[in-house]
């Protein structure tokens, strides 16, 4: 056995030589000024006497080499789990060899590097802790390198602050809170990435210089929110199946955005926006996002849009709002659902475009091209194309072979529930004799879930002092809401309004449970101060919901719904974490909007509203879902759809708390009978 372990050492260092020595990027030849020092090892799995960090007596854990380790040295990490947590402060390299993970078990930040020159690769952090700042990596000294590191379960995968000159190449983010996060940060290139099932891809806060390169992002709530940032460009990017409320990339008060030859297919809103200056976006494409292909809601300026394909988007080509200013030229446009551009009191000079006819567009509904808003003076459309342009759009359609990798990693929820467990399913006696279960007899309780409803038994358990039921449908559901601004109204959800909602959906064989305090969470919280951002409605979800703790049983079981005076929309769910499992709704701004409405309905309503959306009822699940054209009397989208009688439906939004049932004639749809009550928890889009 000595002989065998002494041989397995023996390999594992002559690999790690042979990548040290030839593989271009970290090439020993080319890079000796910087990693000319030691060369460590170490291996959790070694079991001698002497351990040294030598090659046949390695260190057991990283921060035995980390502690004599020297500026230019190089730390060799053998495969396996190692439990820990650290902080780097020598110029060092940590490579990874397998499957080499760093699991923090949610304590902190797992790795902190607070020096400049580290170079870090081959190497899978997870598991960091809940509080506001914690990350796997939070890095806060320049000149540092990334390379092929997987970023699992983390508040933030990334996080870099207040440094410059970082290289970020074929890493993977993976059901992060925040994939990456750089705040006051210059000079970041980030090439060959996967950001997926992340509540935020990639956020940005006063960025100079950044640059995205062969990116993949999909299901998450926004790939990319670019806040208070200059010089960001994103080149041949695939955008694609992310959130279809959100989902693409936001950007507010920021300037100079590129984006060049980039994808973005099936999000809610492709490109958003705010107050942002020197826009280009050139040879991308545009198809099947489900609300807006391009959004320009504050005023912006100077936007460029050429050269890109802007079509068979459910509901917008684009959607500008007043003051903005942009031009589209040189774009095909057509089979766009609703619009091609919509527009208002906005300046839009959109001349040489192809429409989707030799006619031009059209100004009403049953005009052969695509629709437009007219507005004198502002909008300029003439000249057209009379046949679509064909050398435009992106340069390519698939993912390369290189990004096409594993996007999901197994979890089981830890979830202890006390009591005698006779057979040690992880579910006591008692609960097993109450469901007529065998308590000698091991069950999969983990996975079971014979009524379907998305909770396994041991999450039934866990609720079982809340009315939970393993064979009766049940949906949890937590609500939070701000102090009012208005001293004689309460954000607070009518409990008369509340038990109206309830009943409509025991009257379909389901339990319907509302936490607004009574099982420990919900109830009013403190109304926001500033700003309200995406950023900040991320942070109260771990605060108000989670608590700051990665392993609240809560999550996956319950859903979230936090009632603000304003938030950044008008009422929308959102990924708090890894999925569409929250909602958020603006109590004052929906008074402000509908003052015939009491402030109890319209809270009651826009909670039934995106309780649907969490069950997989989106505008791209049928065409009457999220329509705003359905709530105009007597467009064709209204003749389409009046029958449509649901909550999802924006004609009965604030009228009716139900969904449909698909019996009210032609346009109607069976709401009930598509729900699927495990989207919340299992959210993919495509």
């Amino acid at each position: 056995m000595k002989f065998q372990r002494r041989n397995t050492h023996i390999l594992f260092s002559a690999i790690i030589v042979v990548i040290l020595l030839f593989q271009g990027s970290i090439s020993l030849i080319e890079e000796q000024h910087v990693f000319d020092g030691r060369i460590m090892y170490v291996d959790i799995s070694y079991t001698g006497v002497i351990s040294d960090g030598s090659l046949l007596h390695p260190f057991r854990s990283i921060q035995e080499a980390l502690d004599v380790s020297k500026d230019t040295d190089t730390i060799c990490v053998n495969e396996g789990m190692y439990n820990e947590s650290f902080t780097i402060i020598t110029s060092i390299r940590l490579t990874g060899h397998g499957q080499t993970v760093i699991n923090g078990e949610y304590n902190n930040t797992v790795i902190h590097i607070q020096t400049e020159d580290v170079t870090l690769e081959n190497l899978r952090i997870q598991c960091s802790g809940g509080q506001q700042g914690d990350a796997g990596i939070h890095l806060n000294a320049s000149q540092s390198t990334l390379i092929n590191c997987t970023f699992w379960r983390t508040k933030t995968g990334l996080y870099i602050s207040n440094s410059s000159s970082h290289q970020i190449d074929n890493c993977t983010f993976l059901n992060n809170g925040k994939g990456m996060y750089f705040y006051q940060t210059e000079d970041v290139v980030i090439s060959g990435c996967l950001l997926a099932k992340n509540s935020l891809g990639i956020a940005t806060e006063n960025a100079i210089h950044l640059s995205l390169k062969n990116c993949y992002f999909h299901t998450n709530g926004i790939s990319g929110f670019f806040s208070t940032s200059q010089s960001i460009t994103l080149t041949h990017c695939n955008i694609s199946d992310n959130s279809a409320n959100l989902g693409g990339l936001f950007i507010d008060s920021s300037s100079s955005i590129t984006i060049d030859d980039c994808i973005f297919h099936h999000n809610g809103a492709a490109i958003s926006l705010f107050s942002t200056q020197e826009v280009s976006i050139t040879r991308s494409s545009f198809c099947h996002n489900t609300h807006f292909g391009l959004s320009l809601r504050t005023a912006s300026q100077e936007v460029m849009v050429t050269l890109c394909t802007i079509a068979e988007n459910h509901r917008y080509g684009a959607y500008v709002e007043q003051q903005n200013q942009w031009t589209l030229t040189s774009c095909n446009l057509q089979d766009n659902t609703l619009y091609g551009v919509y527009a208002t009191d906005a300046y839009c000079q959109m001349d040489n475009n192809w429409w989707g006819s030799p006619r031009g567009p059209s100004l009403t509904e049953l005009g052969p091209g695509e629709r437009i808003t007219w507005i004198p003076g502002k909008t300029h459309y003439y000249p057209w194309l009379t046949r679509p342009l064909t050398a435009i759009g992106p340069t390519w359609h698939t993912n390369p072979l290189y990004l096409l990798r594993n996007d999901s990693l197994a979890y089981s929820p830890s979830i202890s529930i006390p009591g005698n467990d006779s057979d040690r399913d992880a579910l006591p006696d008692w609960w097993e004799e109450k469901y007529g279960y065998n308590p000698l007899h091991w069950d999969d309780h983990r996975r079971l879930d014979p009524d379907e409803d998305g909770l396994s038994n041991l999450e039934e358990c866990f609720t079982d002092s809340y009315g939970s039921h393993p064979f009766q449908k049940d949906i949890f559901l937590e609500l939070d809401w701000m102090e009012s601004q208005v001293t004689t109204a309460t954000n607070g959800p009518p409990l008369r309004l509340i038990q109206n909602l309830v009943e409509i959906y025991h009257n379909h064989n389901i339990t319907l449970h509302i936490d607004y305090g009574q099982w420990g969470g919900g109830g009013e919280i403190p109304a926001c101060n500033g700003q309200f951002s995406f950023i900040k409605l991320h942070e109260l979800y771990w605060i108000h919901f989670l608590e700051n703790d990665p392993e609240n049983p809560r999550k996956g079981i319950f859903r979230y719904g936090i009632i603000c005076n304003y938030c950044p929309d008008l009422n929308f769910p959102f990924f708090g974490w890894d999925g569409l499992d929250s909602f958020a709704i603006s109590a004052q701004w929906l008074q402000d909007v509908f003052p015939w409405f009491s402030r109890g309905r319209l809270i009651v309503g826009a909670t039934a509203h995106h309780l649907g959306h969490t069950m997989g009822l989106l505008a791209d699940t049928y065409d009457g879902i999220d329509n705003i054209e359905t709530a105009t009397p007597l467009t064709m989208q209204w003749w389409q759809y009046k029958n449509y009688k649901s909550c999802m439906n924006y004609l009965y939004k604030y009228w009716i708390f139900s969904f449909s049932n698909g019996t009210h004639g032609r346009g109607d749809f069976d709401d009930w009978g598509h729900i699927d009550l495990a989207f919340f928890k299992q959210t993919m889009f495509q």
